[in-house]
């Protein structure tokens, strides 16, 4: 599996200069952003829960660049925007067999294929953060066509709230 490269992907940062007419101006929770809608990501069948959203952007959130986290802004609606980080191509968190099943089963090659995790970001009663991601259901984005799909893992070998980070145990 190729990592995702926010450098195809994203609509917010790119050397070569953007159409004019293909770029939208999009205010979000997370600050206004301008979008080349040439880097959108087309979601056909859109996340769980959000059916009728098809069209996303991955952003950098505003002042962290170089943050894994990302935002997948939906285009459709500029109130929908889930946190997301990138799959790292070394984890193990899911199995190589069953990204390379999740991604041919969208008709998308595995070397096209990039995986985010939608996160969850909470404060204990201590104010410390409490980082959690779905590995149960993966978006898989084909970073060549730009298109993305949801994969959902049957049964319980995936937590749909798997801890990444906790600030009070740094837990990983």
């Amino acid at each position: 599996m190729t990592p995702l490269d926010t450098a195809a992907v994203p609509a917010t940062s790119d050397t070569a200069e953007p159409d004019a007419e293909n770029v939208i101006t999009l205010g979000t929770r997370f600050g206004t952003f301008e979008i080349d809608l040439n880097k959108a990501v087309d979601m056909p069948q859109g996340p769980l829960g959000f059916t009728d959203l098809h069209r996303f952007a991955i952003l950098d959130a505003p002042d962290s660049s170089d943050s894994p986290f990302k935002l997948f802004q939906a285009l459709d609606d500029p109130g929908v925007t889930f946190v997301v980080t990138p799959l790292p191509t070394d984890s193990e968190l899911i199995a190589d067999e069953d990204l390379t099943a999740a991604a041919t089963s969208y008709s998308i090659a595995p070397e096209n294929a990039a995986f985010l995790l939608i996160t969850k970001i909470q404060h204990g009663a201590n104010g410390d953060p409490s980082v959690t991601v779905n590995l149960r259901a993966p978006i898989v984005v084909d970073v060549v066509h730009r298109v993305a799909r949801q994969a959902v893992f049957s049964g319980d070998r995936y937590p749909m709230q798997y801890a990444l980070h906790s600030g009070a145990s740094g837990n990983a």
